[in-house]
């Protein structure tokens, strides 16, 4: 078994760096955090949960249909926000502020194929964001920093893949391999 996801990586140095920026402001509150490390930043599509290696190229063949006809495009990376909110943070996230629609479009294309050829059903709606910390437990100096940070501007980035990953659960946090990219366009 494999545990897997489908994701797009944001990848790009300096906008990375301007997110680890952001995750080392949240720090300075007295809150318990995980913050996501700068080489695990992306945006999940689709969580498939742990499945047999020989359903790899069945998933692999529905990311392929649900991006053939995209080509490369521009997301816009801004907003700090909150799951379920910013008064009780559990999962610190920026959002995705341009082009947000391509990105939901994929994913519930994922949402709607990959259940027909017998992976896990995803019930919640899709909200495309980078997770960027998971709060264990929030206080009210992090509401307060959050508050100050809702309207961060991370910036532009080009999305020119969508990858099929594996995640290794390990004491430090997961680790990231890539099974497959399937490049745009």
């Amino acid at each position: 078994m494999v545990r897997a996801f489908i994701a797009i990586d944001i990848d790009e140095k300096k906008l990375v760096d301007k997110i680890v920026l952001l995750q080392k402001r949240l720090l300075e509150s007295s809150a318990n955090m995980k913050l996501v490390e700068p080489e695990n930043i992306h945006v999940t599509l689709y969580f498939l949960d742990d499945i047999p290696e020989n359903t790899i190229k069945v998933a692999n063949d529905i990311v392929k249909r649900c991006t053939s006809d995209q080509e490369p495009f521009e997301i816009y990376i801004s907003k700090l926000s909150a799951f379920p909110s910013i008064k009780k943070p559990r999962v610190i996230w920026i959002g995705i502020t341009k082009n947000a629609d391509i990105v939901t479009k994929i994913a519930n294309c994922l949402k709607k194929h990959l259940p027909q050829a017998g992976f896990r059903k995803e019930t919640k709606t899709f909200h495309p964001h980078i997770t960027i910390a998971r709060v264990k437990r929030y206080t009210s100096d992090l509401k307060q920093i959050m508050k100050s940070l809702e309207d961060t501007d991370i910036g532009p980035f080009i999305v020119k893949s969508v990858k099929l990953k594996k995640s290794t659960l390990t004491s430090r946090g997961p680790i990231y391999e890539d099974l497959s990219i399937i490049n745009l366009g």
